[in-house]
């Protein structure tokens, strides 16, 4: 395997470049625009992380007092000289959302700044439609699985922003390894893990998935953000305002019986069947390779870990572009335990693609299909 070499934003990757010249600069406006409630001093805090960003800024440390000032203090070292657009994509990403949370005082007032676009998403008449179809379909596994999948295309962070988990075209996904997947578990023993990412549609999806397991008699562990991140990432609060909201009925229509889904989830938690576990590294730039002791021994024990989305495949491969056909096993045997990894392309890193589809996607698209969000892939590393 070559050398990691995460990508920098220095503009040798254009959609790395553009990320920290256009997109990130428009949520910061996108926040202000959501929150016009906000006091005149977070807007111009926001304004000025705004303006670093155009005018690329020197990385500075987070202020003080932070409950992850540590944490940030060790991954800030050797950045110290950094500037936005000459750095490590995944490092300054995560530590762009991390100064949205600085701006806006979040550690002070608990106000998630990018509540009313969360909310704006699970209110829509798309979000019940989703619901409903699912819910009418037979709870195969294989099928939660393919929707857990599509649901990771709902990204409010991305350009491709809202589009549809259900318009799948039959060559969207590149890569199925769910016979393999079903196949384990048949023998498996353990906890399975979730490493969840967008709330919404993929969060809904993912409970969904996680009633399924537990119908199967598996305990189910919830990895969640410690704070709001990546515009739409899924926190403890926010499953509380999706399981509330599914179990007073509020998605129970066209007989979809979502209510008894939010009732089995609530009493599973209750009864510790199923266990949230939200943890600062999740939102922190470490490698997936670098776990904390504090994670290390419930992955060393799980049956099975699930790991959704872009941000999180890039954390399992170092955010580094391979030859499309490394092995996906490969680059992450450092994990202690079965992954499997469903994942929508929104950014250039990918393992485990077959060299005659990467082809056919080359001749077929002008723009860089790697980044759209449109094809999928459910990967498992035994």
């Amino acid at each position: 395997m070559h050398p990691i070499q995460p990508i920098r934003t220095d503009g040798s990757n254009a959609f790395c470049h553009q990320t920290f010249t256009t997109r990130l600069p428009r949520i910061v406006r996108e926040v202000q625009r959501a929150n016009p409630h906000f006091h005149a001093t977070v807007h111009a805090a926001l304004d000025d992380l705004h303006d670093s960003l155009i005018q690329n800024a020197p990385l500075v440390p987070l202020n003080l007092p932070a409950p992850d000032a540590d944490l940030w203090a060790e991954q800030f070292i050797g950045h110290d000289e950094d500037t936005w657009l000459n750095t490590d994509w995944y490092f300054a990403e995560h530590y762009f959302f991390r100064l949205i949370l600085q701006a806006t005082r979040y550690f002070d007032n608990g106000i998630d700044p990018y509540l009313p676009v969360k909310l704006r998403e699970i209110e829509s008449d798309a979000f019940q439609k989703l619901v409903a179809t699912v819910l009418a379909e037979p709870r195969h596994l294989s099928y939660l699985m393919e929707q857990a999948l599509w649901g990771n295309r709902i990204d409010l962070s991305h350009p491709s922003g809202l589009q549809s988990a259900q318009d799948i075209a039959g060559d969207d996904l590149l890569v199925d390894d769910r016979k393999a997947v079903i196949a384990h578990l048949g023998h498996m023993t353990g906890i399975v893990h979730l490493i969840a990412d967008n709330f919404g549609s993929e969060l809904m999806m993912d409970l969904i998935l996680i009633d399924k397991f537990l119908t199967l008699g598996n305990a189910i562990v919830l990895h969640l953000k410690m704070h709001p991140t990546y515009v739409s990432d899924a926190t403890v609060p926010d499953f509380h305002v999706l399981l509330g909201r599914l179990a007073q009925g509020q998605y129970d229509i066209d007989n979809s019986h979502a209510s008894q889904l939010g009732q089995r989830l609530q009493a599973a938690l209750e009864h510790g069947q199923l266990r949230l576990a939200p943890d600062f590294y999740w939102n922190s730039p470490r490698w997936l390779s670098d776990l904390p002791p504090r994670l290390e021994p419930m992955f060393l024990q799980a049956g099975l870990v699930i790991l959704k989305g872009d941000a999180n495949y890039r954390k399992a491969i170092y955010d580094t572009i391979y030859a499309p056909e490394t092995p996906f096993a490969e680059v992450t045997a450092h994990f202690p335990a079965p992954l499997l990894a469903f994942r929508t392309l929104k950014s250039d890193p990918a393992v485990g693609l077959p060299a005659n589809k990467i082809a056919q996607l080359d001749q077929r698209h002008t723009d860089n299909w790697r980044v759209t969000g449109r094809y999928g892939v459910i990967q498992f590393k035994p």
